[in-house]
């Protein structure tokens, strides 16, 4: 095969190892929000800054730019074509092939360029991100990698290598004795400016988190606010109400991003511009989807707030009661009210779900699904994501089975999964429902995760499985003034007990017109004759009847109810 006119050019990958633990590691918002802030800037303006500012060569980002200013979709007229690349004459040179999804990936004229770009970056982090490791793989056009599109194969294998092999040697945090940093654990050398901490010593790490996030959020988001409004910086401005201060951590990841990236690369594709144009159009149609998606909740968010600000406990005119944490890519993180958890997430996954990417010159549809853990405001938050971060993997695991099961041709959507935690939760999410959401007579009480699909469409998964517009329907209905918050109690406590005590329970409620909510298993509460397949409905609705609010105007629903029982 001959070696294409950019032999001896190389392809830099820049990404980054544990960067969930280094932005959710802290319990304070304002540290994660700095943290992501740190982690956006540590792969695009401080790395087009180290290499402007510290090495002779200067950057071109004008064509990856023609694709982030692209409208990504199918109806678009302004989406750009393959761009010529520096040929063999050009040595002296280093373009941005693409930026985003926390990665960043340079085409360098030689590997020696290439080397003096990530000593400048590196150095460049030690200062701005302290704590943050990053990691980078390195592809030469050469005989072996005669193509870029080989070259970056090679990339990707040698960044896998990179986070997966342990730091080298042990972190040297400081001479003993010092002071430890109640944020982080490290040694504590800077004082804080915090007003509610008056003379407390906390680590360099925290310190710059906290210093950069007042310019963590973009003009992009910016934008949503009014005047006046901003963003939420600490936790306990998500609002609650007294005994019902939870927030709400939702964690969502767009579905076969790694495959179709696959397909991208391993393409039959020997032209290194057409190449490059797919690499980028792929990543530039990902980035804008989920950033459309997170725009549009915002926006329905904010349409409904003066319905909902007597509700959220939260002066909606001074504060947006969500919190955008880490975003960009495929994958999102965002805080709110504990209230508004479920709700915001599915909407998201439906805008998410509205939209297609760029693969291989050809538009395909997308889904992702979603992780909703509710914990009290004072639960730690490093473990909280890490629930959501889990639940997340739960509704991709039932997603990839109902894909693997399913007797459609298209695909099965998104997916969502959520639970209510309480203070001392410290099992996984499976350990937690094995032991708790078991029925007395061994049935499985809980329905989830739930297919979210687009308003107005049918579902694509197996006709007996529990849909989120049927767990919503259910709910609202348990909401309604039909039924007093007693009796839906005691219809809590019969499924816990079982079949039998469920149905003797409907029969009682029947002869008093009280009828259980439409599903397919309303006669007797469960479904299903054998005790391991036996499903209900009503449990998961009934369990979130304190932690939903529809963002969506209702006739039916709305706020939690007080206990009147």
């Amino acid at each position: 095969m001959s070696v294409s006119i950019h032999k001896g050019k190389c392809i830099v990958l820049f990404g980054a190892a544990s960067r969930q633990k280094y932005i959710f590691q802290s319990n304070r918002l304002k540290e994660n929000v700095g943290a992501s802030h740190l982690v956006k800037c540590a792969f695009e303006k401080d790395l087009i800054d180290a290499i402007e500012q510290k090495t002779p060569y200067s950057v071109n980002t004008d064509g990856w730019d023609k694709y982030t200013k692209a409208t990504w979709d199918s109806n678009s007229v302004n989406i750009p074509g393959p761009q010529p690349m520096p040929g063999s004459c050009e040595k002296e040179f280093v373009e941005v092939i693409y930026i985003g999804g926390g990665q960043a990936t340079l085409l360098c004229g030689s590997r020696d360029i290439a080397n003096e770009v990530v000593k400048v970056w590196s150095c460049r982090l030690l200062k701005k991100a302290p704590g943050f490791r990053v990691t980078v793989g390195y592809g030469e056009v050469d005989d072996a990698y005669p193509t870029l599109a080989k070259a970056y194969r090679r990339a990707v294998d040698d960044l896998i290598l990179c986070e997966e092999a342990l730091p080298f040697g042990t972190t040297f945090h400081g001479l003993p004795p010092v002071r430890t940093c109640i944020s982080t654990g490290f040694p504590a050398s800077e004082l804080s400016t915090e007003p509610e901490e008056p003379g407390q010593w906390i680590s360099r790490v925290a310190h710059r988190k906290r210093e950069v996030s007042k310019d963590a959020v973009t003009d992009e988001l910016e934008s949503i606010l009014e005047e006046g409004q901003e963003f939420v910086i600490h936790f306990d401005q998500l609002g609650g109400s007294e005994g019902h201060s939870y927030i709400a951590v939702v964690h969502a990841d767009g579905d076969r991003m790694g495959k179709w990236l696959d397909k991208v690369i391993d393409a039959p594709e020997k032209d290194d511009e057409k190449f490059i144009h797919n690499l980028r159009a792929f990543s530039a149609s990902v980035s804008y989807q989920s950033l459309r998606a997170l725009k549009a909740t915002l926006n329905f968010l904010k349409t409904e707030l003066e319905r909902l600000k007597d509700i959220l406990s939260v002066d909606t005119k001074k504060l947006f009661p969500l919190r955008p944490i880490a975003y960009g890519g495929d994958d999102l993180t965002f805080v709110c009210d504990g209230h508004l958890g479920l709700s915001l997430a599915a909407l998201y996954l439906q805008e998410f779900a509205k939209g297609q990417i760029h693969v291989l010159d050809k538009w395909e549809p997308v889904s992702a699904c979603a992780g909703v853990a509710i914990v009290p405001m004072k639960f730690p938050f490093a473990q909280a994501y890490a629930f959501a971060e889990e639940l997340c993997r739960e509704a991709k695991n039932r997603r990839r089975k109902q894909q693997e099961e399913k007797i459609f041709d298209k695909d099965v959507g998104c997916w969502l999964d959520f639970q209510i935690i309480q203070e001392g939760a410290t099992k996984s999410i499976d350990e937690l429902r094995d032991a708790q959401y078991q029925s007395l007579e061994g049935a499985t009480l809980h329905s989830r995760p739930y297919q979210v699909t687009p308003e107005g469409e049918h579902s694509l998964a197996i006709v007996e499985e529990f849909q989120w517009k049927d767990f919503v329907e259910i709910l609202k209905e348990f909401q309604s003034p039909k039924w007093p918050r007693s009796r839906a109690k005691e219809l809590l406590r019969a499924l816990i007990q079982g079949s039998e005590a469920t149905h003797r329970f409907v029969n009682w409620a029947r002869s008093r017109k009280l009828e259980l909510p439409p599903s397919f298993a309303r006669e007797k509460g469960w479904i299903g004759g054998d005790r391991s397949a036996r499903k209900t409905p009503y449990f998961d609705p009934l369990e979130a009847l304190d932690f939903y609010l529809d963002v969506k105007p209702t006739t039916g629903g709305g706020a939690p109810k007080k206990d009147n029982a």
